[in-house]
């Protein structure tokens, strides 16, 4: 079986190139279109408003931001503790924030989110596939935490735009499928809820 990595790594620079030629302007608008269609054709189908488990996006992501002003849902988002160690925060109006290493936003106070606490996964990405697979930046973090974790969530759903979109990503034991992908142009139900 041939090395998936240098095709892991091609196949993240070719959707990066993709995502980095979207003007800023349509990157909103997409952005919008993603969150709308995840709070109405995805979370709308959950009665029971669980943790919800976001990111703080990078200027070049799908802005998830709009998901801090959610009501109803107990809001967490992650903070790195070098590659092999996450934890989730419950983030609030009082939660203070600092850029981590990699320039993203982390919540440095709350409570940390328990594997009992159930819950949702809003997952970042570079690239993605019909099936679920997809690749993050490379570090495996999301990775090595999802392996532990998936028993735990309800759903993970990947937000991506479209142009994101691979024909195939290797998939290696480790790696745990998404079970929606939410793009500008549709939601992708690769394990339906």
């Amino acid at each position: 079986m041939p090395d998936p990595v240098p095709l892991k790594q091609a196949l993240r620079k070719q959707a990066i190139g993709r995502r980095m030629l979207i003007p800023q302007a349509l990157k909103r608008h997409y952005s919008r279109l993603i969150i709308d269609r995840l709070r109405h054709e995805v979370l709308g189908r959950i009665e029971e408003r669980a943790a919800l488990l976001t990111y703080m996006a990078l200027p070049h992501e799908v802005n998830t931001k709009p998901l801090l002003g959610w009501h109803g849902w107990r809001l967490f988002a992650p903070r790195m503790h070098g590659h092999s160690r996450m934890d989730w925060h419950r983030i609030g109006p009082d939660t203070m924030w600092k850029k981590s290493a990699w320039n993203i936003l982390e919540p440095q106070n709350g409570p940390c989110w328990r594997p009992d606490d159930g819950g949702i996964l809003i997952c970042p990405l570079t690239a993605f596939d019909r099936h679920g697979n997809r690749l993050g930046m490379g570090k495996g973090c999301f990775d090595i935490w999802l392996e532990k974790h998936r028993p735990h969530l309800q759903a993970i759903i990947g937000l991506a735009f479209a142009c994101q979109e691979v024909p195939s990503i290797p998939a290696e034991p480790h790696d745990v499928p998404m079970d929606f992908v939410i793009t500008e142009k549709e939601t992708i139900a690769t394990c339906p809820i």
